[in-house]
């Protein structure tokens, strides 16, 4: 990367960053240790993000908030190796036709459209 007058590394760069933004680095840490629980399926881990977090006047603080008012949905989610993503990506789609498609006059061409993305869009 090109830096002022020289080049620097990602690295470099984003520690350059967090110097100058600490609250930001502190909001990033704890957001890779709870992408670390999630992909690792570990309710320890999850257990131990919010026990031993501190507020530092960012909106990770209301995530933090979220997650320990949700614990027990989180839990269940890490336990259970079924989602119901692939579902909400699906009327994720099917509103994002419908707000698109708001002037269609015939159902028919409306329900056409929606076949047509359910077999071609990518989901």
């Amino acid at each position: 990367m090109r830096g002022l007058n020289e080049y620097i590394t990602e690295e470099e760069a984003i520690t350059l960053v967090f110097k100058s933004f600490p609250v930001l680095e502190a909001a990033y840490l704890v957001y890779q240790e709870g992408l670390e629980a999630m992909d690792k399926r570990s309710p320890e881990l999850i257990h131990a993000l919010i026990s031993t977090y501190k507020p530092v006047g960012s909106a990770m603080d209301v995530t933090i908030g979220t997650f320990k008012r949700n614990l027990k949905g989180i839990l269940e989610s890490l336990r259970c190796p079924w989602s119901n993503g692939k579902i909400e990506g699906i009327n994720r789609r099917l509103k994002q036709i419908a707000r698109t498609a708001y002037g269609y006059q015939n159902l028919g061409n409306y329900m056409r459209r929606i076949r047509i993305q359910m077999k071609y869009g990518k989901f």
